[in-house]
């Protein structure tokens, strides 16, 4: 899994830092999101993502996160972070966009959305754990290493097979 990561740090200088801070601290809060959305829907199904009332954003207002996001906030995440990530480490992109799209029509008052979004999320749990794992991995390297020496800013986006 490692030699999918590129290696991008260190990333930013003290000022973008300070300015990136509270960016990747969000994108931490909707990695742990998407990891207990991960955990509800492959250990109980969508029935235990709406009887835990996964999909609802819940007020946290803590420093280091405001909010715990809805399953649309979620949705949003996967599409514009996560797909490109897929797509380029595992030639996925469109699957996990679809993964989106079933979260995003995700009603607990509906069984058939959540049919749909439960088949969907098992069908692909070990590439949705992988992605959380390089998700997890990128926002360390952007964060957490060494990262205040090279001025240029760098997105999921820019990240890419190696080998």
């Amino acid at each position: 899994m490692k030699e999918l990561i590129k290696d991008f740090t260190p990333l930013f200088s003290q000022a973008d830092y300070k300015v990136k801070r509270k960016d990747v601290q969000e994108d931490i809060g909707y990695l742990l999101t998407l990891l207990n959305t991960h955990q509800l829907l492959v250990e109980g199904g969508w029935k235990l993502y709406a009887e835990k009332k996964g999909y609802e954003e819940i007020e946290v207002g803590t420093e280091f996160q405001k909010s715990i996001p809805d399953n649309k906030s979620l949705s949003i995440f996967l599409s514009k972070y996560l797909a490109h990530m897929a797509d380029e480490a595992f030639q996925s992109g469109e699957t996990v966009y679809a993964i989106a799209r079933a979260l995003l029509n995700f009603d607990p008052e509906k069984p058939e959305t959540g049919d749909a979004l439960e088949k969907i999320w098992k069908e692909n749990a070990d590439m949705i754990q992988d992605l959380i794992y390089l998700y997890s991995e990128y926002l360390y390297r952007v964060f957490m290493q060494d990262s205040l020496k090279n001025p240029t800013p760098i997105t999921p986006e820019d990240i890419s097979e190696v080998g």
